[in-house]
């Protein structure tokens, strides 16, 4: 079929038959043994050439609760006011806060224990344990300049609590601190230590004394007094009132630096015999006579035994 002087076949416009001074679009398209198109070389080598973008990073991994366990140093005092030690492995609780400690240090046995930690645990814990003895009993005591060392290791690991795994007591400044005489209930006097500002003090061994005071915790320095004299005075049983007034009635013959005792006022009871007091009464009562359907009166008489102290009558 032959249209505008164009021969069509099969839709399209054959090219020799294209009317002179016009060109014809050619397009070369590759194609596969199936007859698929295909890319062409360049176009593939132009692909290859790309610089390739870095690969997507995977979302980290939730950390498994047993990786987040932690080494806790945790201090408590004892009877005489010793500093002691805990160590044990804490984790996360899901409301907050951490667990009770467990895989404790008990002796040097347990030291292995502790394979999960930092190296900086690790050899920390092993110190600890050589204060320990094969089955010792927990708390352990921390004394002498070897426990005193360890105690600044401890609190600048940013794990060290006071008597349960949670905020990290800090180390602080050497304080000030005085002897002194405690006055308690029934009057008697211990000795203490008072801490400027106050705050409570704790024993490193026998000689060292240190202060807790909220999460800080550091030195105390007594001016003047010597670490035998120190620990001495720190043994002396309780005063009684009455003692308390003997010593300070001695006061010049004491040794020097030994505090004086507070006054207490004292109160002399004189000694009273109980008196014996006997009194009778009698207390009228109501009786039902059930043969005669009526109640007739009746006195009840008693005795009533008190002791006279000084007009206070007790019974």
């Amino acid at each position: 079929m032959v249209e505008n002087g164009l021969t069509a076949s099969n839709g399209r416009a054959d090219a020799a038959t294209a009317p002179k001074g016009s060109a014809a679009p050619q397009t070369t398209v590759n194609s596969t043994n199936n007859g698929a198109p295909a890319l062409s070389t360049a176009v593939n080598l132009w692909l290859a050439a790309l610089p390739q973008r870095p690969a997507q990073p995977r979302p980290p991994e939730a950390p498994s609760p047993a990786s987040m366990r932690k080494v806790f140093y945790v201090l408590s005092i004892d009877h005489a006011r010793r500093l002691c030690v805990k160590v044990g492995a804490a984790g996360p609780l899901k409301r907050g806060g951490w667990s009770k400690l467990r895989e404790k240090l008990n002796s040097p046995r347990d030291v292995i224990k502790f394979e999960f930690a930092p190296v900086e645990d690790q050899s920390l814990v092993l110190a600890i344990s050589s204060l320990t003895e094969e089955y010792s009993q927990l708390p352990i005591p921390l004394q002498g300049a070897l426990g005193a060392d360890l105690l600044k290791k401890m609190l600048a690991t940013g794990n060290c609590s006071w008597e349960a795994p949670g905020e990290p007591l800090t180390a602080g400044p050497a304080r000030p601190a005085e002897l002194a005489w405690e006055v308690r209930d029934l009057g008697e006097q211990a000795p203490t230590v008072v801490a400027d500002p106050p705050a409570l003090w704790l024993r490193l061994g026998h000689r060292d004394l240190w202060y807790l005071d909220k999460n800080v915790c550091g030195p105390l320095e007594v001016q003047g007094a010597e670490p035998d004299f120190i620990e001495a005075f720190l043994r002396a049983p309780a005063l009684q009132a009455e003692e308390a007034g003997i010593l300070l009635s001695r006061a010049a013959s004491l040794p020097r630096g030994l505090p004086r005792p507070k006054p207490v006022p004292v109160d002399i009871i004189p000694v009273l015999r109980p008196q014996a007091v006997l009194t009778f009464y009698t207390v009228p009562s109501q009786e039902m006579n059930y043969w005669q359907l009526r109640s007739q009166r009746r006195d009840v008489h008693l005795l009533k035994l008190e002791f006279d102290y000084g007009g206070v009558l007790i019974g």
